[in-house]
């Protein structure tokens, strides 16, 4: 394939774990939708039954340019997107979290445009519909699994051992030490997380993201955490 289709093109990683068949068929068609996305990738970290991933090939077993593939563990968010990056042809890669609602072609469309015509590194759709709690500490954008990347920047990230959740406050970090802020922006995006009081009972839930917070602030540390609440991408 032609390098420089390469180079304007994006592939879309959407990893996911034991999630509903309908979310995902949906967040397909409507990238299918966009020209530049020209593959996607869609990779079950493992889940515990195989029934979505067999729903999935099924369904889109004649469209050359979306793959299906499974491992056999569940390894987390992290090692699954490295996995299915080594698939990859494309030079930007379209990261999205499976529990998503409400995707807006034409929002992820103008995504990729202001990413291409600024030249950017790194652009993250800025979730604008999240909990006013997460709007504050920023949460909704640096935390926001959706973002376009050069995939020689992810997979530098990838290789440091960045694991499960991990990624996004370690590829804002990355930015942040390699001097590269100025390569980043956002734009707004109107998904809803699908938040894990709502998948499971609220307290379970509610303790699952208070682990994920710790587990994230413990891997950057917590001033330069701040940092990235204050300072980055803003």
């Amino acid at each position: 394939m032609d390098s420089v289709l390469n180079q304007n093109n994006v592939t879309c990683i959407i990893p996911f774990y034991n999630e509903e068949e309908w979310r995902l068929r949906i967040m397909v068609l409507s990238f299918l939708a966009i020209p530049e996305i020209t593959q996607i990738i869609i990779i079950d970290d493992g889940s515990e039954k195989k029934d979505v991933f067999i729903s999935m090939i099924e369904q889109f077993i004649d469209i050359r340019s979306v793959s299906i593939l499974r491992l056999n563990s569940n390894y987390g968010k992290s090692y699954a997107v490295y996995y299915a990056l080594n698939k990859t042809y494309n030079k930007n890669i379209l990261l999205a979290d499976a529990d998503i609602e409400d995707v807006r072609i034409s929002e992820f469309k103008n995504a990729i445009k202001k990413f291409k015509e600024n030249y950017l590194d790194m652009l993250i759709l800025k979730r604008e519909n999240s909990l006013p709690l997460l709007k504050f500490l920023r949460s909704n954008t640096l935390l926001s699994g959706e973002r376009i990347i050069k995939k020689n920047h992810l997979s530098k990230i990838l290789k440091t051992g960045v694991k499960d959740f991990q990624l996004e406050v370690a590829i804002n970090q990355y930015f942040i030490e390699k001097k590269l802020e100025n390569k980043c922006d956002w734009s707004s995006s109107s998904v809803i997380n699908n938040y894990k009081f709502k998948k499971y009972s609220f307290f379970i839930g509610i303790y699952k993201d208070c682990k994920m917070y710790y587990n994230l602030i413990k891997y950057v540390g917590l001033r330069k955490y701040i940092n990235q609440i204050f300072n980055f991408c803003k």
